[in-house]
């Protein structure tokens, strides 16, 4: 299980559903199905983050929180800023 933290949540994207995830491996692009409530920057999920399509995301103690779509992981900057802002 990967450990991520919101630095771009889906108030701050221009898409009202996209946050940016940091991650050890770079930045995590994602959609939020459900959970909107736990992804708001700054806070820590947990779950597969590390590859693309649907993942359940959990809280560090394992309950579950919400449901994402990755559309893109290991991402640079770049790429999660136009993911946020102009997409």
């Amino acid at each position: 299980m990967d450990r991520g933290t919101i630095v771009l949540d889906h108030y701050e994207c221009k898409s009202s559903d996209h946050i940016v995830i940091s991650t050890r491996k770079g930045f995590t692009l994602a959609e939020v199905y459900s959970g909107y409530s736990e992804t708001y920057e700054g806070d820590t999920i947990y779950g597969d983050l590390h590859s693309y399509g649907f993942t359940d995301i959990f809280d560090e103690d394992g309950d579950e929180i919400g449901r994402l779509y990755i559309d893109d992981y290991m991402a640079d900057e770049d790429d999660a800023m136009e993911w946020c802002y102009r997409k």
